[in-house]
């Protein structure tokens, strides 16, 4: 079996706060077996003891944990930090990337700050189908973009709060939301792939709460096209990537989509939640490990450890440590030695900063209702 295939990323040892460490997989050796079904008492241990094995709660969890993370790339943390003594956090990756991670495709690089797509992308960008959701995009949500015709499309500088202009969403609402609406029920029905899809897909997103969210999304892909798409098609990243139709690809992997990375949030070590920072020697093996591992590949260091000077980026930082905190955010997925894997929360109050186990917060339960055994909780 050949190796994976390396590169070193546009931040390879540059002193820059963006720094890389380690060359980065962009193509993994091809994987011939399941690691579900080679170590099963591992996966059947997965979560907290506080629950015992088998019960609803403890269910749940496990549920939670392997709709986060690709099995693979579980076990290989879990060996990673055995070995060392380390506590390892990551950000989950939605389970609609795991089919193309599994299949060989490339994790995010570091490159690239845009989101992996989501159902309300089918809504946004009329150039993403139904089995692509999960794979990463860069498009413009506004009406009248098509990636075919950007040339004479100006992306910034854009108006109003966060380059967001409210007539931009007032204009999507009123020309394209009926015939969006229609058109993805109709595709949804039709589509067997659909199914994987969350139900909120053919769901009203102009009605209640859920327009909020919608026009939330909306100005994120906004400000994302405006801040990066100059930066890959003439600018700093115009030699690690390429553009696709509504896609990033790497020009190393020009013909495969990009999917969610398992995305380093912190280390820890000595006790439970207890952060060090990554440029102790032996964290600096671990995240060196972690982006040779072949199914984890790692693409950067812990996001807590980041320090952006970029607004743009100091921004996408203040999102990320708000979305890992209770009542509602979605617990990290929290490695430990010994095999033991479990949900925890990030935690900043007046005792500091750190990560409990999600159980610690038992009425935080919007990451229960994500999954089958959580949702009557």
């Amino acid at each position: 079996m050949a190796p994976p295939k390396s590169r070193e990323n546009a931040f390879f040892q540059d002193n820059t706060e963006n720094e890389n460490i380690e060359k980065v997989i962009y193509q993994q050796a091809e994987i011939t077996e399941s690691i579900g079904w080679s170590q099963t008492s591992f996966f059947e241990q997965l979560g907290s003891t506080r629950n015992r094995l088998n019960s609803q709660l403890r269910n749940a969890e496990q549920e939670y944990l392997l709709q986060n993370m690709v099995k693979g790339a579980l076990f290989e943390a879990a060996e990673i930090a055995d070995k060392f003594d380390v506590g390892i956090a990551v950000r989950g990756t939605s389970v609609l990337a795991h089919m193309g991670i599994e299949s060989g495709s490339p994790t995010k690089a570091q490159e690239i700050k845009n989101k992996t797509s989501k159902d309300m992308d089918l809504f946004l960008c009329e150039e993403l189908t139904f089995p692509e959701v999960g794979a990463v995009l860069h498009y413009d949500p506004r009406v009248g973009w098509h990636s075919s015709e950007t040339e004479n499309w100006h992306p910034a500088p854009l108006p109003g709060k966060d380059g967001f202009s409210e007539a931009d969403f007032t204009v999507f609402v009123e020309r394209e939301w009926g015939k969006k609406l229609s058109t993805i029920k109709i595709r949804a029905f039709s589509n067997p792939l659909a199914s994987l899809i969350s139900k909120n897909c053919v769901e009203d997103y102009s009605q209640n709460d859920k327009a909020a969210t919608l026009k939330k999304w909306f100005i994120s892909r906004l400000r994302e096209y405006a801040e990066e798409d100059h930066d890959f098609r003439e600018g700093k990243y115009k030699n690690q990537v390429e553009l696709v139709g509504p896609f990033v690809h790497l020009k190393a992997r020009p013909k495969a989509h990009l999917y969610g990375d398992h995305d380093l949030f912190a280390f820890t070590k000595h006790e439970f939640g207890n952060m060090v920072h990554d440029s102790q020697v032996d964290l600096s093996t671990v995240q060196k490990k972690l982006q040779r591992a072949n199914s984890f590949q790692a693409q950067h260091g812990g996001i807590w450890n980041w320090r952006p000077r970029e607004e743009f980026h100091q921004q996408i930082k203040r999102v990320i440590m708000s979305a890992h905190s209770p009542p509602n955010g979605d617990p990290l997925v929290y490695i430990l030695p010994k095999g033991i894997v479990v949900a925890a929360f990030y935690i900043n109050d007046t005792d500091g900063e750190r990560l409990v186990s999600a159980w610690d917060y038992r009425e935080a339960k919007a990451w229960l209702k994500t999954t089958r055994s959580g949702a009557s909780v």
